[in-house]
């Protein structure tokens, strides 16, 4: 081995390092004279050899000890403070998901809920130490990414964007495997906004679906008191539509209706109530939302009753067994009558959010502030009122069917049931393109603010 080989590294830095000081000496003293090695041109010399300084950088590949400064050629920020440029970078990236999230794809929607929760979204990104981790910042990324390819019209910006979400995805799928990590508020953030991302960006028009089941398992594993404050209940708050439109989809019951979920939201909007938030258009949306929370499941018990479950072969019940079974028969007038409760419920609600007067639209806490932007006040009951129309719609629709006395005929079941399936079809096409309309609403915002009732 050559002696040069066997010298320590740290004794071989130390030569180059002083090499390099040396060299930047004989470089820039001005009292030398002009280097003349030939006749020959400069041009011809670049040609035929390296210079000193390509030489020199072939030599020093990695150096331990920083050379003089100018050798490099560097700005001073880069030197010093290496992250400073990644670090404004950050900073400006997270203010363009910010925009584009509250002023491009649900501006209504955050109008809503913003000023009524502990921390917005847009608190939690750009304050929050938990949003400061890999997954979050990549999950930015990818919405501005997808922000600025959609305003200039960039294929290659978009084409950017589905790669960072194909690395969250993989994130998610590690982070569901372990233990510590798969209840975090991290793992939860992105799975919800990643099943967001999938409905405007429209690449795969169901896959919103598989991203609400996922984060719907997480806020089971969590538990319901854990969303009572904070960013985990904003998160819930802000969206129970998509939960909501999944159990249609999905025909079983919403797990927000259940006890435990419905006392922590009572419990919820009562400290926001006490802290100054109450006005009589916010009331009118909860109890909204506590009725149209529990439709999924009263349709899916209404297609248990009526014969979903199919033929007795496959485990379930015909048509004459239903029809001669005495508590099947109970349950079906009970179910009836609890439709029936909140379909006149729903029609109440409808009326009152039609009749609001101007003051109560624009409602104000305590200090005098708005407690929704005015800006949105006539969308957000718009949506609002569609939303329990279509529901007190489809309720009665249940109870005419459960009503039925012919139902006995296999023909007439199988209309009913079809009736059902084809208002439970989704309007994927419909609700992909996130653009501001005239009245300053997207169809994101309908999602959010129509509590999932485009399931319908």
């Amino acid at each position: 081995m050559s002696s040069t080989t066997s010298l320590s590294r740290s004794k071989r830095d130390s030569e180059i390092s002083e090499q390099c000081h040396i060299h930047w000496h004989e470089r820039h003293n001005p009292n030398d004279p002009p280097l003349v090695t030939s006749d020959v041109s400069p041009d011809a010399n670049a040609r035929k050899e390296p210079s000193r300084s390509q030489a020199l950088q072939q030599a020093v590949t990695y150096p331990r000890r920083f050379p003089h400064p100018s050798i490099w050629r560097l700005p001073n920020d880069t030197l010093h403070f290496p992250t400073l440029a990644a670090r404004s970078l950050d900073v400006q990236t997270r203010e363009m998901f910010n925009t584009g999230l509250s002023s491009v794809l649900i501006p209504a929607t955050f109008a809503a809920f913003s000023k009524r929760v502990d921390q917005d979204i847009v608190a939690f990104v750009r304050d929050d130490q938990r949003a400061q981790c890999p997954p979050i910042e990549w999950t930015v990324r990818c919405y501005a990414t997808w922000h600025l390819a959609t305003l200039h019209s960039d294929p290659d910006l978009l084409a950017q964007s589905r790669y960072i979400y194909g690395v969250l995805i993989k994130y998610l799928q590690s982070a569901l495997d372990d233990s510590r990590k798969s209840t975090s508020l991290t793992t939860l953030t992105v799975a919800v906004l990643m099943g967001i991302y999938e409905v405007f960006d429209g690449s795969s028009p169901d896959a919103w679906l598989v991203h609400m089941r996922g984060a719907k398992e997480i806020l089971k594993r969590r538990g319901a008191a854990a969303h009572f404050s904070g960013f985990a209940r904003t998160i819930v708050f802000s969206c129970r539509a998509f939960f909501i439109a999944e159990a249609l989809i999905s025909c079983e019951e919403c797990f927000l209706a259940e006890r435990a979920w419905a006392s922590v939201n009572a419990r919820a909007f009562e400290r926001e109530d006490r802290r100054g938030k109450k006005c009589r258009l916010v009331s009118l949306i909860d109890r909204t939302y506590r009725e149209v929370v529990r439709v999924p499941g009263m349709v899916a018990r209404a297609r248990r009753v009526l014969g979903e479950k199919g033929e007795k072969s496959n485990g379930g019940w015909t048509g004459e067994e239903m029809m001669g079974n005495g508590v099947e028969m109970v349950s079906r007038e009970e179910l009836r009558a609890q439709i029936q409760r909140s379909q006149a419920a729903l029609r109440r609600l409808r009326r009152a959010l039609t009749s609001l007067s101007p003051e109560e639209m624009a409602p104000q806490d305590q200090d005098g502030e708005d407690i929704i932007d005015p800006r949105f006040i006539c969308p957000i009951r718009r949506h609002s009122v569609y939303a329990a129309s279509a529901v007190e719609d489809l309720l009665g629709r249940l109870s005419a069917m459960l009503a039925d006395k012919k139902e006995s005929d296999p023909s007439c079941k199988e209309a009913g049931l079809v009736e059902i399936r084809s208002t439970l079809r989704t309007k994927s096409p419909d609700i992909m393109s996130p653009s501001l309309s005239s009245n300053d609403t997207t169809s994101l915002d309908f999602i959010f603010l129509s509590l999932g009732v485009m399931a319908l």
